[in-house]
């Protein structure tokens, strides 16, 4: 993998299937979980950040950030789709 393959950003909203596949794809959900409250988990995090395939513009890794703002946080949430495993997504 080339990094310019790939862009790294903070977002306040995603697509919705891109998201809940990630969850899916790291063994964190059932394939029927409800997906409907990503929105509200991306707008409620303190950061939500994604790797996005530049080619299909389609997420294939993220991560999130939960902190009270002042001076404790810590990352949770990460997770890389099974193919791009291993090429430092994560790392980004």
């Amino acid at each position: 993998m080339d990094d310019k393959q790939i862009d790294v950003n903070v977002v306040d909203q995603w697509s919705i299937e891109d998201i809940a596949s990630l969850y899916k794809a790291g063994n964190w959900w059932e394939k029927e979980a409800d997906s409907s409250f990503i929105p509200s988990l991306i707008k409620n995090s303190f950061a939500f950040v994604v790797a996005v395939n530049k080619e299909t513009d389609t997420a294939v890794g993220m991560g999130r950030v939960l902190s009270d703002g002042v001076s404790d946080a810590y990352i949770q949430d990460v997770v890389v789709l099974k193919d791009w495993r291993g090429n430092g997504v994560g790392k980004m």
